[in-house]
């Protein structure tokens, strides 16, 4: 999943305008230029369905902008 959104996110020239490739998930390198998104999972589970052995898992995403203005963040839109 991580790798998915990651992949549709970059395809969204709305925010790879104004963010180019800087999206990670969990840890962001040092010195990363600003701006950039961080992405971070978690409430990891898995959810049995009643009708058989089939699971889902479910992971809830917080998005982080990071950036030298508020201005910058009020522009990037998921």
């Amino acid at each position: 999943m991580e790798t998915a959104l990651l992949a549709y996110l970059n395809s969204q020239t709305g925010v790879t305008a104004l963010v180019s490739s800087r999206m990670e998930w969990e840890d962001i390198t040092q010195g990363t230029a600003l701006p950039y998104v961080r992405l971070t999972g978690f409430g990891d589970y898995v959810e049995r369905l009643t009708s058989g052995d089939d699971e889902l898992e479910v992971k809830n995403v917080q998005f982080d902008c990071f950036s030298t203005c508020i201005f910058q963040q009020a522009h990037i839109k998921f």
